[in-house]
This record gives structure tokens, C-alpha cells and sequence, in this order.
């Protein structure tokens, strides 16, 4: 087992820990052959430390196509999705460049437009990351089994330098309260902002992690974890209340939480995409701050005058006015 766990990490390059950071890391394998058995491991059982390596690998090449970070990808997106996601396999002979695959840009285009059709089941218009993961994982695993062949020239890849920049973390060591709220209020105002690519990536980070089928979506009983993820940066600063003190049991917090999930799986289908999570959760945060943030320690003061039973202090607490800044 230890053998298989370092090997992983090495082959998405080994990097010493810090909090915050996360796992938006490229495969980084050493040669064709560790590729294709990297590959073979990775779509063969999704409880392998491989499968979970590509699906980070996978994850990282649709943010990195995401330019509006909004959590989904339209054409022009999957066009330069399909180059990125294409760089590990070009880069040993995997598959071919594509000028050597199209004559001209326009047929470039359209052979991906249907491509993108054909993922795009609803036709929406976009598609979501668990829309492309699905197709990558069952794209690559034909691939794999059919008997894959380094058959074209190998091309050189530019190192990408962007892996830091989008695995910083929201708030370090020296970052007080009032650091932490002003970053909040400018990455939910501001879309063009350096704090608004850093939540972004945050918020990604918090999905992922409670992703545990590794599937790119949400199940009610993965929500739960979520929340609690997504609310420890908001704890730290004492902007939210521990779960023990909004609720007078572990149910009614599950029933609670299972209500606002609901909420947010508008389409009723029983799981949440990124997408939906990223569209509620900066929607959240911005009214928030919109109204002046405040510390869980002040709001619960001001709300001391007459006990509350735990059911009413949780509506009136945070949803209904509040300007304490917690996920719930």
C-alpha cells in the first residue's frame, strides 16, 4: 500500500504541505510506460489512488478552460479544454497535435462543437465538470483497453507556472479578521479580482473534498460534509458559530442542511455540480458582506435578551437578516 500512495504522489509531483493548499495537480509521470500504467490503474477500480489522481488531474484542466469561473465551459471553452486536457498524452506520443489532426481552425472547431454536443446531453449550452469528467473517464478507458500506442512525436511541454497562484489559500498565519472579511468583500464584488480567482479555487477545493465518490457531484449526505469544510475558514475568524451551538442535535442539523440543500438542487435531482454550489455559495457570501460582517461573538450578544429556543435562534441566527458570515 505504501508503495502505491508514494507512488502516486510522486507522479503528481511531491510538494511539502501547507493548509490551505490544494490538489489541482497535473499528472506528472516519467515516461510512456508509467503513463499508460498509470492510466490503466486509474479507470480500472475508482477506489485505486490513481483514479482519484486523474480525477484531480481531470479537475485542474477544466478549471484551467473555465476563464469565466463560473463552473461551466461552453464551445469555445471545450476547444481549448480538449488542448489542455491533451497536453499529458501529446507530450508522449499519445496523440497527435492538432494542426496535424486539422486542416484549418474552422474544421478544428466544428469536429469539437460536435464533440461537444454529444456531452452536452441537455443541450444547454455549457456543461459542468461532471459532465466532462464522465466523458474523460469512459474517453481514456477505451483508449487504455483498446491497446493505446505511442505512435505520434513526442511534443515538449512548457512547465505551466500557474499551479501556485491557484493552490494559494485564503488566508495565512498573519491574516486577522478584518483581513479575512475585507478579502470576502472583494472576491464576491469584484469578479475580476485576484481575491476573486482565490475563492474560486477555494470553493473547489471545499467541493472536491466532500466529493467522496469522486463522481464531480454533491449527494445530500456528502452536503452535510461540505458545509463543515466550506465553514472552517469563517470559524477561524469567529464570522460562525461551531455546528454545536446553531443545533440541539446531530438530526436536526442533517434535516436542516438536507432543507437547504434542496434549495439549491433546484432541478431535483438528488446531487449538486459545482457548478450549483459555486453559483449559491458566492450568491451567499456577497449578501453577507453586502451587509456588513459581523463576529458570531457580537451577533449572538446583541441576540442575548431573551433565551431562544435552538430551532429559532437558527432561522433568525443566520438566514434571516443576520450579518455573521458562516455556510450554516
Amino acid at each position: 500500500w505504501a508503495m502505491e500512495h508514494i507512488k502516486s504522489k510522486v507522479l503528481r509531483g511531491a510538494t511539502p504541505w501547507k493548509a490551505g493548499v490544494g490538489k489541482l495537480s497535473l499528472i506528472q509521470p516519467s515516461s510512456a510506460e508509467e503513463f499508460v500504467e498509470f492510466l490503466r490503474a486509474a479507470t480500472s477500480s475508482s477506489s485505486n489512488p490513481q483514479h482519484k489522481d486523474l480525477y484531480f488531474h481531470l479537475l485542474r484542466c477544466f478549471t484551467d478552460a473555465d476563464a469565466t469561473m463560473s463552473g461551466v465551459i461552453d464551445a469555445d471553452g471545450f476547444d481549448q479544454l480538449i488542448d489542455i486536457a491533451a497536453i499529458a498524452p501529446r507530450k508522449y506520443g499519445f496523440a497527435p497535435s492538432a494542426e496535424a489532426m486539422f486542416k484549418t481552425d474552422a474544421e478544428r472547431k466544428n469536429s469539437r462543437s460536435e464533440l461537444f454536443k454529444s456531452i452536452d446531453k441537455d443541450g444547454g449550452g455549457t456543461i459542468s465538470f461532471d459532465e466532462f469528467l464522465n466523458w474523460a473517464m469512459e474517453h481514456i478507458k477505451g483508449k487504455v483497453t483498446g491497446g493505446v500506442k505511442a505512435e505520434y512525436q513526442p511534443m515538449a511541454i512548457k512547465e505551466d507556472s500557474s499551479l501556485v497562484a491557484k493552490n494559494l489559500p485564503i488566508y495565512d498565519d498573519a491574516s486577522s479578521p478584518a483581513d479575512f472579511a475585507a478579502f470576502c468583500k472583494k472576491a464576491a464584488t469584484d469578479k475580476s479580482s485576484p481575491e476573486h480567482q482565490q475563492l474560486y479555487y477555494h470553493l473547489l477545493r471545499c467541493f472536491s473534498d466532500a466529493d467522496a465518490s469522486m463522481n464531480g457531484r454533491i449527494k445530500k449526505e456528502d452536503f452535510d460534509a461540505l458545509i463543515d469544510v466550506a465553514g472552517a475558514a469563517p470559524r477561524k475568524f469567529g464570522f460562525a458559530p461551531h455546528a454545536s451551538e446553531m443545533f440541539s442535535s446531530v438530526q436536526e442539523r442533517k434535516d436542516y442542511r438536507a432543507n437547504l440543500f434542496r434549495t439549491i438542487n433546484t432541478e431535483g435531482t438528488g446531487e449538486i455540480s459545482f457548478q450549483e454550489f459555486l453559483a449559491w455559495a458566492m450568491k451567499h457570501i456577497n449578501g453577507k458582506v453586502s451587509h456588513g460582517v459581523q463576529s458570531w461573538a457580537v451577533v449572538k450578544h446583541l441576540a442575548a435578551p431573551a433565551p431562544v429556543p435552538a430551532a429559532t435562534k437558527k432561522r433568525t441566527g443566520l438566514f434571516s437578516g443576520c450579518s455573521c458570515f458562516s455556510f450554516v
